[in-house]
């Protein structure tokens, strides 16, 4: 071959490895702008979907927290109502223990059974003792027995002076 096709054939070579470099050159050029497009668009739609689900966020959140407060007003107002009932029943209960300790005080006819009660438990405490400690009291041990009969007798005395004072103070015979 000569050299002049030699050197055509090395121009032709170099021109296109030239123009097939330049193409590479511009379709990397063209990819990479279009990447960066791409990735742009998926930021802005990444922030777009992140601004939605914080809005839908925030949304719930008002809807949780204004629910949250309505069933606190809503038990607040139980609470008072539940308040009001125990305060009207302790009151109705009151004044029927007062209505009832003054028809009690006021008639003595109405102490007899009470102060029997007390009595008879005055009598038995007293038989119940003697009889868990009759290996310690002695038979001929007068001083006890004296005791007893002077507080049960002065017990006895001490309600029916009450009963009869008080019998008479309301104009009763």
């Amino acid at each position: 071959m000569s050299d002049k096709k030699a050197e055509q054939l090395v121009n032709d070579a170099s021109k296109k490895v030239n123009d097939t470099v330049n193409k590479a050159e511009k379709d990397v050029k063209s990819a990479a702008g279009k990447a960066e497009k791409d990735a742009k668009a998926a930021v802005d739609q990444a922030e777009n979907t992140a601004e939605k689900l914080a809005e839908e966020a925030r949304s719930a959140a008002n809807k949780v927290s204004d629910f949250v407060q309505k069933e606190a007003e809503e038990i607040e107002e139980r609470a008072k109502e539940a308040g009001k009932s125990v305060s009207k029943a302790f009151s109705k209960t009151s004044d029927a223990v007062q209505a009832k300790w003054a028809k009690f005080s006021s008639r003595p006819s109405c102490w007899v059974p009470v102060l029997s009660a007390i009595n008879i438990a005055v009598l038995g405490a007293a038989g119940y003792f003697g009889y868990q400690n009759r290996s310690k009291i002695e038979s001929a041990d007068r001083r006890i027995v004296a005791a007893a009969a002077v507080g049960i007798a002065t017990l006895l005395g001490g309600e029916g002076y009450l009963a009869v004072t008080t019998a008479k103070k309301q104009g009763r015979k």
